[in-house]
């Protein structure tokens, strides 16, 4: 019993070694916090089938949490999110019971680094720039996004989508460059704000094909393919207040910039957003698993992987898969 016991503890003290890192890259208003605030309101703390549980194990952390929510709900309901001004980092773990089997870390985006930086941008603005690139390089699992043009959208909406379609796609494939390893990351290319477009799931997928969604995104898409450092990529379209649940802000923002929107219901009701999760959870840890340097670590590893698989599967959600340990399937 004594043996089992310690080799129980052992186990542990291997598990809790993971840790991975995520980042999202997006221009302004992409609905980077949106997403954010849905993982926090219906995933955090909410056990998954296998037993798993995504959140922080620090009582203080998880208050900041829910405060932080209140504000978001308070902002969502009124003016829409604020953007992001500050990249702080974040710290999340996913846990067996009370024990921590892995550790996610973040960066919050700003989406005014990819739009507001140029040769001619302040110190300041430079180190933001670079640090954000700094970040994405060592990333196991990046999520470039997309906002689609609203229904009934103007020329400048089409003009944008493309224009962000291509700008994030050079910030993905510098970081990818800057990666030392082959296939050390993966990417999910998040398309968000899919209720702007359409008023159902059923509406969105009868019109977005693979092969639409694809040819859309196409400057994303080529990047994944043509890069050596991608181990797994995916399109994960979302919406993170829900169907019928949103109306645009008219705001004196720059021409061009995403349309932003805010809440008509107190609540979202937020589509294929919990799957995205569990995908970046479930990929980001792919490339880590072979990262490992023990058998022990590589198996701790691969329980892990096959839970958030298990979980991911028997949930139901909108995937399009375009390349899987290294080899594309386009």
């Amino acid at each position: 019993m004594k043996f089992l016991k310690s080799l129980k503890s052992q186990q542990r003290q291997i598990i809790e070694k993971i840790q991975f890192i995520m980042q999202m890259i997006a221009t302004g208003a992409t609905g980077k916090t949106a997403i954010q605030t849905a993982w926090f309101e219906e995933a955090v703390d909410i056990p998954l089938s296998s037993g798993l549980t995504f959140g922080t194990e620090d009582p203080m952390m998880a208050n900041e949490i829910l405060q932080d929510l209140r504000r978001r709900r308070d902002e969502a309901e009124s003016g829409g999110y604020n953007t992001s001004q500050d990249a702080y980092e974040m710290r999340f773990e996913l846990c067996e019971a009370e024990d921590a089997v892995a550790e996610l870390i973040t960066n919050e985006a700003i989406g005014q680094v990819l739009t507001g930086t140029n040769s001619s941008s302040t110190d300041l603005e430079m180190h933001e720039y670079e640090n954000l690139l700094e970040r994405a390089s060592n990333s196991h699992a990046l999520l470039p996004m997309v906002a689609v043009p609203p229904l009934g959208g103007s020329r400048q909406d089409e003009q944008r989508f493309m224009e962000d379609n291509r700008l994030v796609a050079k910030y993905l494939s510098t970081a990818l460059r800057r990666h030392g390893d082959r296939a050390s990351c993966s990417v999910g290319i998040v398309v968000t704000k899919l209720d702007s477009l359409f008023d159902s799931e059923e509406e969105a997928r009868n019109e977005l094909t693979d092969e639409l969604l694809m040819r859309w995104l196409r400057p994303l898409v080529q990047v994944v393919n043509q890069s050596q450092k991608v181990f797994s990529a995916a399109i994960i379209p979302t919406s993170a207040f829900g169907w019928q649940n949103a109306e645009p802000i008219v705001s004196p923002s720059e021409s061009g910039a995403t349309t932003m929107y805010r809440l008509k219901d107190r609540y979202a009701e937020s589509y294929n957003t919990t799957p995205l999760l569990l995908w970046t959870l479930l990929n980001g840890l792919l490339p880590v698993q072979y990262e490992r340097t023990s058998a022990e670590q590589e198996a701790a590893v691969s329980r892990v992987v096959h839970m958030l698989a298990s979980d991911l599967e028997h949930m139901p959600h909108w995937c399009i898969p375009i390349k899987e340990a290294g080899r594309s399937l386009i």
